[in-house]
């Protein structure tokens, strides 16, 4: 799997959104609409949630310090699949994770969400991403990955030069080779 091409994009758009304002309410907003755009141009993606928090709910498991007058009392919370991240402001300052202080490093980070590295080339990695639920099941949206055909796609989901993704749901969805699939539909069209 390779990065998506508007990564960098996105990041540069982070980092604009946290220079731009230090209010975690217009900042969730912001973010927000970055996140739902992003989701707009990978279709098939899980969407993220950007909610926010009290402080205190990350209080000894992303900082272990007693919550100080510089520091806001609510947080971000940036969740997709296998993705967690949470941001707060301490003196004027945005703070990921308790680790990055600064907006470049803080929206660099930020673009290392799984999601964004996860940009398939083939069928097997289609799959993965269905079954791993970075992607939500919307066939109508699955990029293909070869311009020629399978002789039948009915029940084909994607293809590539090799195999074709076969089913109906995602939870039958098979990796089926092509000379298999096309020997398969000639049968079935002789009973």
């Amino acid at each position: 799997m390779t990065p998506y091409a508007n990564k960098k994009q996105f990041t540069e758009e982070l980092r604009t959104a946290l220079q731009s304002s230090i209010d975690i309410v217009e900042t969730q907003k912001r973010l927000c609409l970055l996140y739902e755009t992003l989701t707009q141009e990978i279709p098939c993606a899980k969407p993220f949630s950007i909610s926010i928090i009290p402080i205190k709910e990350i209080q000894y498991s992303f900082f272990y310090t007693p919550i100080s007058k510089e520091m806001s009392l609510q947080a971000l919370s940036i969740t997709n699949t296998n993705y967690q991240a949470y941001l707060w402001l301490e003196s004027q300052e945005w703070v990921l994770n308790d680790y990055d202080r600064d907006v470049v490093t803080i929206s660099e980070e930020l673009s290392k969400t799984p999601l964004l590295n996860k940009r398939p080339e083939n069928i097997r990695e289609l799959k993965y991403l269905v079954d791993n639920n970075f992607w939500i099941f919307r066939p109508e949206h699955f990029p293909v990955f070869s311009p020629e055909k399978p002789e039948d796609t009915d029940e084909v989901l994607s293809w590539d030069n090799q195999y074709v993704l076969a089913g109906t749901s995602a939870s039958n969805m098979e990796i089926i080779k092509r000379s298999d699939w096309d020997a398969l539909c000639r049968r079935d069209k002789d009973w």
